[in-house]
């Protein structure tokens, strides 16, 4: 029986799909940019938490020079008194090594298999598929930013400052008590501000559980004026009365902060996320190729179409002492 399944030999110039399919790979063009045009801000981006960098397709990674603070010896020069230092040689001082962080963008796939009868051209269902690739595309690169930037991924933490909620303990571990308090923030943001390497911390990141915690907290109660000192240092909305902002800090919620795992991480004895104190612009960075790609592959077979969603990027933390990770429970 003749094979002709064979593809080892060509022969001639094999069309490419713009020859074969004008108005198939038109389509698909159309719909990586709508999908592109169309994908939900995210809100590390949005709020400046994490600082992308688009990489040109001929470039492989990404490297964000970090420099840090280096505190020089001052010598004394008293011209109208004796001087150790006068007519003579002062040596100069080293400065902070330059530190770099790499990212090398990695990809990502997911396909998803639209049946003959389905028309793209039929703007009810373009649509829908638009927003459908584009917020997943968006909720992938949000939940793995975050397990990168506050530093649990795979709850191994990489931060330096961890403390345990509801007393603000170096390295404590996540009992019943461990909720988040308005005093942690105030505690997290004091310890940012002191030291060799200063960071004004004006963010908050935590889960909608630990929101909760800060927003009912009884710091915050009307007429409580024994308690007047927090009230003053917070910001609420006036449409919701929901809390927004506190000593100088944004407070940020998103529902894909990374959860601890008391399988697999010792200090949670008890349930509980984490929550995240720390300075925009020095928590984390994206490195990413401009762009997504869509294509189709057509299958007789089943009838139908699959469509092909690439894309690629890496994340990393930047400055690790501009930030503060809490241990919270989600009591």
């Amino acid at each position: 029986m003749k094979q002709i399944t064979q593809f080892a030999n060509v022969v001639g110039a094999p069309n490419d799909v713009i020859t074969l399919d004008p108005q198939g790979s038109s389509q698909d063009w159309l719909m990586a940019e709508a999908v592109v045009a169309n994908e939900p801000t995210s809100v590390l981006v949005e709020q400046g938490i994490v600082k992308v960098y688009k990489a040109p397709k001929d470039v492989d990674e990404v490297r964000v020079p970090i420099g840090r603070n280096k505190q020089l010896t001052w010598s004394s020069l008293d011209w109208r008194a004796a001087s150790t230092v006068v007519g003579s040689d002062v040596s100069a001082q080293a400065l902070a090594i330059l530190e770099y962080r790499r990212m090398r963008p990695i990809g990502k796939t997911a396909n998803i298999f639209l049946p003959y009868g389905i028309d793209l051209i039929n703007k009810i269902d373009y649509d829908y598929y638009v927003k459908m690739l584009a917020t997943d595309a968006s909720r992938q690169k949000e939940s793995d930013a975050l397990a990168v930037i506050m530093g649990t991924s795979a709850n191994v933490e990489t931060f330096t400052q961890k403390y345990s909620a509801g007393g603000f303990a170096s390295g404590g571990s996540v009992i019943t008590g461990s909720t988040l308090t308005p005093n942690d923030l105030l505690k997290a943001k004091e310890t940012l501000t002191t030291g060799s390497n200063v960071s004004l911390a004006d963010f908050v990141l935590v889960h909608p559980k630990q929101f909760r915690q800060l927003n009912s907290h009884a710091d915050f109660a009307p007429g409580a004026t024994a308690r007047g000192a927090m009230m003053r240092k917070a910001r609420f909305s006036e449409k919701t009365g929901d809390l927004v902002a506190f000593e100088g800090m944004d407070v940020i919620v998103s529902e894909l902060v990374p959860a601890g795992s008391v399988a697999a991480n010792t200090a949670f004895v008890n349930a509980g996320h984490w929550a995240l104190v720390g300075t925009r612009g020095l928590c984390g960075a994206r490195a990413e190729h401009i762009g997504m790609t869509i294509k189709s592959m057509d299958h007789p077979l089943f009838h139908g179409t699959f469509k092909i969603v690439d894309m690629d990027y890496a994340h990393n933390i930047l400055v690790d002492e501009a930030q503060i990770l809490l241990r919270c429970a989600d009591a």
